[in-house]
This record gives structure tokens, C-alpha cells and sequence, in this order.
């Protein structure tokens, strides 16, 4: 009897000490993940104003003429349906 006592005993503590590890790396894998994105939000807010700024300007001047050489195309092919 004493045996089954002292086993059910070290199966729970056993039990116990798993449960708490599992919790440790799920914290640590927890705080690792706010460590990434802590340091990607670092890198975002880095970059200057004016960098982007200037990035969207050059994007939207391209989509402008990619729209404007659509549309002289359009209006070519409409002027030449023969040809």
C-alpha cells in the first residue's frame, strides 16, 4: 500500500512539475513572439516621414502614367479598328 501511495504521490508531482514546464516555454515562446514583433515595429517606425513619403509619391506617379498609356492605347485602337 505504502508503495501505490508513494508512486501516486511522485506520478503527481511529476504531473505537476510537466504542467509548469509546459507553461514556462509557453510563456517564453510567448514574450519571443512579442520580441519580434517589438522589434519589427521598431524597424517600421525607424524610416523617416519624408522616405515614405516620397516612396508612395513614386508609386503613384507610376500607376498615373501605366493608366495614361492604357488609355492612349485605348483610344488608338478605337481610332484605327481597321488596321
Amino acid at each position: 500500500m505504502e508503495i501505490l501511495i508513494v508512486y501516486s504521490y511522485g506520478q503527481a508531482v511529476r504531473n505537476s512539475l510537466l504542467s509548469q514546464a509546459k507553461k514556462m516555454v509557453n510563456k517564453r515562446t510567448a514574450n519571443e513572439a512579442w520580441d519580434k514583433f517589438t522589434e519589427a515595429m521598431r524597424q517600421i517606425v525607424k524610416v523617416p516621414h519624408s522616405e515614405i513619403k516620397a516612396h508612395l509619391d513614386a508609386e503613384k506617379e507610376a500607376k498615373k502614367l501605366k493608366r495614361t498609356r492604357k488609355s492612349r492605347y485605348a483610344a488608338f485602337r478605337a481610332v484605327n479598328k481597321n488596321g
